[in-house]
């Protein structure tokens, strides 16, 4: 179509014929002028959207193409007749994509529209699909590569390369045989060999070896190749190389551990045993049947026959124990139990077994070992029999003692004190009948009677600090109530007593236990706190009677008594501990100090 054929938007009548062509054509055709307003359209155009009209609006072509500006600014760049320019456009409202061949004429622009859905998606989905093929190839943990079979370099490696092996892509694709160069010295020449046969006959092989990474290391890795063929020879290699180096550790490390097992189930004194909970079955060591006595026998490869060796007292236990720790998932099992030997005999074991997890966190097996602990155990139980005998034979001497104290008290209460108390009465009496006028002889007689006085004080004292009669009489906590007043004479320090007992119903060596604790706690204090406050409860709670005395002194560092000869306190430990109750010391230099006695006792 010549360009002086149009104009002003006319079309002239030798265009008429040029009209009709164009009308056939299946591409749409549209005609407009440089002020962008509508010419001539053909059939074919009017079909890509029932939108648009012939209204001859200079921004009709805004319209129909959705452009923010009158004019697309590709049509712009061309004005002079003659001169193209093609670009590819979404239509909005109809969804479709069209390619649009503009070619400026006398007067305007003479458009072709091409319907290019169908291939613009299909390129699209292309692009996504290879969008989504290369993010795939390169986050797979390990090396995807293809090459030619004939070739001597890569064709395409993922970069996971990078990260494996430490070698830059570009030598991977560019460097002449990198792989072979970089394959482990001791293994080139048989994975080269194995590779060239296994391409030849399958399509498909895997294989593991090694390569030298570029640190220096040497990486186990498993190639997995597949082959495609042409012709039925091999034509291109696509494989996929994964690092396995900690599996191979693993392995190595399991047969290490499997060496280091047996040596020890060989080298040990102690009984091994090997449980799998899923079949029953046992394994034992040497030293199970050379300790024990038994043959070596099937029969006693089941953790049945280990049930049956239990002693009858313990069996329950035992088992019910070792059962419920793998529902419990428990990481460790112990248990001390008598087990029978061949000839009938017991022995005391000490038995410790490891649960083993699979990947599911499900028990599968149990590794222990059984140690004899019969002579510890008979040691440890004489040991104990002289303990109590020692422990009978030291409160049968506080009893001794006690009874000693309160005879003495008694005696010297009632004997010495009513002598004395007989000669201060005649020594009163003297005075009155002395008719001498010397006042020497009146003040001599006067100071016997203060001195007699003065005696039958001591006497009181000495017979209350060996055995107050109050704690015969009124109870412990009377006893006790009276000695911190006396303390306080004595001392200057404050006291302060809280007490909510049953006092005549405590047994008598309590009473004497826990008032023998106060008298020492409070000799201590005396000596070494350097206190002004003492406060003492003694309260029943939970079936036991506790006492705390707590001072407000210049404390001490309680782990030095360890090291120390405080027979005051291994004293006050033993009376707590022959009534059955634990004795403890709590204190820290310039905190004070509490001591805390707890006896267990009924109360009925």
């Amino acid at each position: 179509m010549a360009d002086r054929e149009w104009s002003a938007g006319i079309m002239q009548p030798d265009a008429v014929f040029i009209s009709d062509i164009l009308q056939q054509l299946p591409e749409a055709v549209i005609l407009v002028g440089f002020d962008g307003s509508f010419k001539w359209m053909n059939a074919e155009a009017q079909k890509l959207t029932s939108a648009f009209t012939t209204d001859n609006s200079v921004f009709f072509l805004n319209s129909y193409l959705g452009q923010p500006e009158p004019l697309p600014a590709q049509l712009g760049k061309i004005t002079t007749p003659g001169t193209t320019c093609t670009w590819e456009h979404f239509l909005q409202p109809s969804a479709i994509w069209l390619k649009i061949i503009a070619r400026a004429v006398e007067d305007g622009w003479l458009l072709v529209l091409q319907d290019i859905t169908e291939d613009k998606e299909a390129r699209l989905e292309s692009s996504r699909l290879q969008d989504n093929y290369r993010i795939l190839v390169n986050s797979i943990d390990g090396i995807v590569w293809e090459m030619e079979a004939d070739a001597d370099r890569f064709r395409c490696v993922s970069r996971h390369a990078e990260k494996m092996l430490g070698y830059p892509l570009s030598s991977w694709l560019e460097e002449s045989h990198f792989w072979e160069d970089h394959i482990h010295p001791d293994d080139r020449e048989w994975v080269i060999n194995y590779c060239h046969s296994r391409s030849q006959v399958t399509n498909y092989y895997e294989f593991t070896y090694r390569m030298i990474a570029a640190d220096g290391r040497s990486v186990w890795l498993r190639d997995i190749v597949s082959v495609e063929r042409t012709d039925g020879r091999p034509a291109v290699l696509k494989g996929l190389m994964i690092d396995i180096s900690k599996e191979k550790r693993i392995i190595e490390e399991l047969v290490k551990a499997g060496e280091l097992y047996g040596l020890v189930m060989k080298a040990t004194n102690d009984v091994i045993w090997d449980w799998e909970l899923a079949t029953g079955q046992l394994t034992w060591n040497d030293n199970f049947f050379s300790m024990l006595g038994y043959e070596r026998n099937i029969t006693h490869q089941h953790i049945s026959f280990w049930e049956s060796c239990i002693h009858p007292q313990d069996r329950e236990r035992v088992t019910t124990g070792i059962r419920q720790a793998v529902i419990n998932r428990d990481k460790i099992w112990t248990a001390e139990y008598r087990f029978i030997k061949s000839d009938g005999s017991y022995v005391t074991i000490f038995d410790r077994g490891y649960i083993i997890f699979d990947e599911h966190n499900e028990p599968i097996r149990m590794i222990g070992s059984m140690v004899n602990i019969t002579e510890q155990r008979e040691a440890q139980q004489e040991l104990e029999h002289s303990y109590r005998t020692i422990r009978e034979l030291s409160d049968h001497l506080h009893q001794v003692r006690e009874e000693e104290r309160k005879s003495i008290a008694r005696e010297i209460h009632d004997e010495l004190g009513q002598q004395v108390t007989v000669m201060k009465m005649e020594i009163t009496w003297l005075i009155s009948e002395i008719k001498s006028e010397s006042p020497l002889v009146r003040q001599k007689m006067e100071g016997l009677l203060d001195v007699l006085k003065e005696t039958v004080g001591s006497i009181r004292r000495i017979a209350s600090e060996l055995r107050p009669s109050l704690l015969d009489d009124l109870g412990l906590s009377a006893a006790m109530e009276w000695h911190l007043k006396e303390f306080e004479k004595r001392s200057g320090v404050q006291t302060h007593f809280d007490s909510n007992i049953p006092d005549t119903e405590l047994p008598d060596g309590i009473r004497i236990a826990l008032f023998r604790i106060l008298q020492e706690s409070l000799t201590n204090v005396a000596r070494h706190a350097q206190a002004s406050h003492v406060v003492v409860t003694i309260v029943y709670h939970d079936g036991a009677i506790a006492m705390n005395i707590t001072d407000d002194g210049n404390g001490m560092d309680t782990s030095r008594l360890k090291h120390s000869k405080t027979y005051g306190i291994l004293g006050m430990k033993e009376r707590a501990g022959m009534m059955g109750g634990n004795y403890s010391i709590e204190s820290a230099p310039g905190k004070g100090t509490t001591i805390s006695v707890e006896i267990p006792w009924e109360y009925k």
